[in-house]
């Protein structure tokens, strides 16, 4: 399944069709792995991206969602939050989401809408 997030923009099925995506190299993941955020029913509700020492630079993607909340940038612990709807900020800040070690080392990719920057995941 593929989706697509852009900053302060509902998460987008792109399973649906219909929108033209480009790789970019305008932004930079700067990440390794990312484990999932799962809610009460285990449905994977977001991820968290963990970080290489230096990856919240000036390329940053995660300096594009800087106004969303939901992205959490935890500089000190070289990690990002991203859930996939805002809804959920409120359990991740109540600690109610489960965070699932999948350590996954792909499936997201920085791409570009036009001239918006926005992260593609493949879950």
């Amino acid at each position: 399944m593929k989706f697509l997030l852009l900053p302060n923009e509902p998460l987008i099925d792109l399973n649906l069709g219909g929108l033209i995506l480009e790789s970019t190299n305008r932004a930079e993941l700067g990440g390794y792995f990312y484990d999932y955020f799962r809610n009460r029913d285990d449905r994977i509700v977001g991820v968290r991206c963990w970080l290489d020492d230096d990856a919240l630079g000036e390329k940053s993607i995660f300096k594009s969602f800087c106004n969303d909340k939901r992205v959490s940038i935890h500089e000190e612990k070289h990690c990002v939050d991203v859930l996939f709807d805002s809804i959920h900020v409120s359990s991740l800040e109540r600690n109610e989401l489960k965070l699932d070690s999948a350590q996954d080392f792909g499936g997201m990719e920085v791409v570009q809408s036009g001239q918006t920057l926005g992260i593609l995941f493949t879950l």
